[in-house]
C-alpha cells in the first residue's frame, strides 16, 4: 500500500525506469491495479482508460499529500494488554543451530511420523538464498530431535497437506519470496526420502493451499491461494492438484483459509482471510454443485495487517467462532508500533444461519454482523493455533508475534487460556524473548494423544547493529 501511495522507498526508481505505476510493465496488471484504486478512492480516480492513467499517474501524489496533510501530529496511544502474572505453561526445545541465517516458512506434522520444516537459508552474502525442506523425528524418551530426510526444492515451501495414502504430502512452493508478481509457484508431492515430484507449476506467487472435499465426491479438492502482488486469485482445483480450475476471487491478497460447515447444512464451507490492502474476512458458503456464495464478514482499513485465522467452538455451544490476528508490518525495515495490532475473537449471534454477510463499505463505513468476544493488544500478532493445551475440555489459543519491537517488553509469544463463559486470560512466556517467530502449528509429536506441542518456525534474529545472526531455524514448545 505504501508503494501505491508513492511512499515506498522503491517508488521513485520504479517510476523513473518504467514510467508506469510501481514499475508495472504489463498492461493487464496496470489495468487491474487502476481498477482497484478507482474502487478504493473514486473521488481521486475517476474512470480512466490506460493512456489517461499513465498520463495522470501524478494524481497519486495528491493521495500522498492528502495523507501527509491530514495525518494527526501524534499517533494514537498503544492500548495496554492485560497479562496474567502466571507464565505460559510451555518449555522450549530448540532445534540445532544453522550454518547461517535461515528464514523458516513451513512447519507441520508429517503423516508418516515426525514433522517437516522448510524455508530459505542465507549462507553467504555473495551467494543466492537456498530453499530447504527437512523431516525430523523426536527420539523416543528424549528431548532430542533427529533429521531423517532433506531436500532442496525450487522455492520455499509455505503449506502442506496430507496426500493420498502412501504418497506423503502435497506442498505448496511460494515461487518468489519477495513481494513481486511472478508465476513460479508450484504444488509438489513429497514422500521422503524421494525427491519432490511436481504436480502443478506456473502458478501465481502463493501463500499456501488448503485441501478438503467441497463437492463431496470422495476426491481431494485444493483451494489455492494465489496471493500475487498487484494481481492474484483464489482458485479451486477440483479432484486433484492438476484438476479443472474454478476462480472464486480474482484479486490479490488471498492469504489463508479454514474449512468448516459453518451453517450446519451438510456442505463444507470455507472462510478466507484476504490481505494486501483489501483486509477482508470472507465466508464462501457452499451451495452444492460446485457453487459458492460470497459473504463479507469483516472489513478493515488498508493498513490493518490481517495475518491469520482459525475457526473453533470456544464456548462449547456447538457454534463456531472466528479468531483472527492482525500484525503484518513489513512495509518498513524498522516497523513502527501499531495500535490496531492484536488477537480478536468473534462470534455469530444466533448462529451462522442468521449471518447473511454485510454489504461492501460505502464511504469507508462497514457494519459487521459478528460480535467481538475478546481482544488482546499484541504488536506484530502474526499466526495462531488452537487446541485444548491444558486438557480442561475447551479450546485455548496460542499466538506468535512477528514484529516485537527490539529492546521492548513486547512478547513474541502469548498463550490465551479459555476460562469459559466467554472469558480468557493472557499469559506471556519470558523464555521466548529474543526469538523471532515466523510460523506456528500445533502437533502431537509424542503420538500419545496428550496435549499437543507447538512447532514454531523462526526467522533470523537481528543484533543491535541490524546484522542477521545464525541460530536455530525452529523450536518446539512442549506443554508442561
Amino acid at each position: 500500500m505504501a508503494v501505491r501511495m508513492g511512499l515506498g522507498s522503491r517508488y521513485q526508481r520504479w517510476v523513473e525506469t518504467s514510467g508506469l505505476p510501481g514499475g508495472v510493465d504489463d498492461a493487464v496488471e496496470v489495468e487491474a491495479l487502476i481498477k482497484e484504486l478507482q474502487a478504493d478512492a473514486p473521488s481521486l480516480l475517476p474512470a480512466l482508460d490506460l493512456q489517461e492513467a499513465k498520463t495522470l499517474w501524478g494524481r497519486f501524489e495528491e493521495v500522498r499529500d492528502y495523507y501527509l496533510a491530514n495525518a494527526p501530529s501524534e499517533p494514537r496511544p498503544l492500548p495496554e494488554a492485560k497479562w496474567s502474572p502466571t507464565p505460559a505453561p510451555f518449555r522450549i526445545l530448540a532445534g540445532p543451530s544453522t550454518d547461517g541465517p535461515a528464514l523458516t516458512t513451513l512447519v507441520g506434522p508429517y503423516p508418516g511420523g515426525g514433522f517437516l520444516v522448510g524455508g530459505v537459508s542465507f549462507r553467504s552474502r555473495n551467494a543466492p538464498p537456498t530453499s530447504w525442506l527437512e523431516q525430523w523425528r523426536r527420539e523416543p524418551g528424549k528431548a532430542n530431535f533427529k533429521r531423517v530426510a532433506q531436500q532442496e526444492p525450487e522455492s520455499a515451501p509455505v503449506s502442506m497437506s496430507a496426500a493420498p495414502p502412501e504418497r506423503g504430502v502435497w506442498l505448496t512452493l511460494i515461487g518468489e519470496l519477495q513481494s513481486e508478481q511472478s508465476t513460479r509457484a508450484a504444488i509438489v508431492e513429497w514422500a521422503p526420502p524421494a525427491a519432490p515430484r511436481n504436480l502443478r507449476s506456473g502458478l501465481i506467487r502463493s501463500s499456501g493451499t488448503l485441501v478438503d472435499d467441497w463437492d463431496a465426491d470422495g476426491k481431494p479438492d485444493l483451494l489455492f491461494h494465489g496471493f500475487g502482488y498487484h494481481t492474484g486469485k483464489l482458485s479451486l482445483f477440483w479432484g486433484a492438484p492438476d484438476g479443472p480450475e474454478s476462480v472464486l476471487d480474482d484479486g490479490p491478497g488471498a492469504m489463508f483459509s479454514v474449512a468448516a460447515d459453518l451453517d450446519s447444512d451438510g456442505h463444507r464451507d470455507f472462510v478466507t482471510l484476504i490481505s494486501q490492502h483489501r483486509e477482508e474476512i470472507v465466508w464462501f458458503r457452499n451451495l452444492g454443485g460446485r457453487k459458492f456464495e460470497r459473504r463479507l464478514l469483516l472489513k478493515f482499513h488498508p493498513g490493518y495487517g490481517l495475518s491469520h485465522l482459525v475457526v473453533a467452538d470456544f464456548d462449547g455451544d456447538g457454534i463456531f467462532e472466528l479468531a483472527i490476528t492482525n500484525g503484518d508490518n513489513s512495509d518498513f525495515f524498522e516497523p513502527p508500533p501499531r495500535p490496531d495490532h492484536g488477537l480478536r475473537v468473534y462470534s455469530a449471534p444466533g448462529g451462522w444461519v442468521k449471518v447473511t454477510g454485510s454489504a461492501p463499505p460505502v464511504n469507508g463505513s462497514f457494519k459487521s454482523q459478528l460480535r467481538e468476544l475478546y481482544s488482546l493488544p499484541l504488536q506484530g500478532a502474526y499466526q495462531l493455533a488452537t487446541s485444548d493445551f491444558d486438557k480442561d475440555g475447551d479450546a485455548d489459543i496460542a499466538v506468535l508475534a512477528r514484529y516485537a519491537r527490539p529492546g521492548s517488553e513486547d512478547p513474541s509469544f502469548a498463550y490465551v487460556k479459555n476460562l469459559g463463559q466467554e472469558r480468557f486470560s493472557a499469559h506471556r512466556l519470558p523464555a521466548m524473548q529474543g526469538y523471532s517467530p515466523m510460523v506456528l502449528r500445533a502437533a502431537d509429536l509424542s503420538g500419545r494423544g496428550r496435549a499437543p506441542d507447538l512447532l514454531v518456525g523462526l526467522r533470523p534474529a537481528r543484533s543491535k547493529s541490524g546484522k542477521s545472526n545464525a541460530g536455530p531455524a525452529w523450536l518446539v514448545l512442549s506443554p508442561e
